[in-house]
């Protein structure tokens, strides 16, 4: 592989380790979900269990009894989904980039889901299901640039 060729797949990895932790930020399982059901080896049961955590944690959100995404146990979480899955897409330069983005977008999803509410009147479960697409997209389209 020539010099340009491997700046362009370091990009393209971290690119997708940057859009992994940007989901993970707003919905923690669902980049390592994602990752699985698209990587051919993964065991039968690894995926259901993280398709079953990433469907359970879209439910969850929608209740009044989950803790906020900023307190430091959820916050702590998300950043260590981002890093874990930014690892699988960039190495250790992904796992800091997918970790600082999903930091990132925790909060400021979070943030801009509240002014959201509060300013156009939107219902939270609405703008909790633009999340949720928005999370599992951004999910879907990092992964398909994971090289296997």
């Amino acid at each position: 592989m020539d010099e340009k060729s491997s700046t362009s797949a370091s990009m393209s990895a971290q690119n997708a380790a940057l859009g992994l932790g940007l989901s993970g930020g707003m919905r923690s399982m669902m980049p390592a979900a994602v990752l699985a059901l698209r990587a051919p080896g993964t065991p039968a049961a690894i995926r259901a269990g993280l398709v079953i955590a990433a469907l359970g944690e879209v439910v969850a959100d929608k209740t009044p009894f989950v803790p906020s995404r900023t307190d430091p146990g959820p916050l702590f979480g998300r950043v260590m989904s981002g890093a874990g899955c930014g690892w699988v897409a960039g190495g250790p330069r992904g796992s800091l980039v997918g970790g600082a983005g999903a930091a990132v977008s925790a909060v400021a999803a979070g943030g801009l889901r509240s002014a959201l509410s509060r300013r156009l009147g939107a219902s939270d479960f609405a703008l909790a299901l633009v999340e949720d697409a928005v999370a599992g997209g951004l999910a879907l389209g990092a992964a398909a640039q994971v090289e296997r």
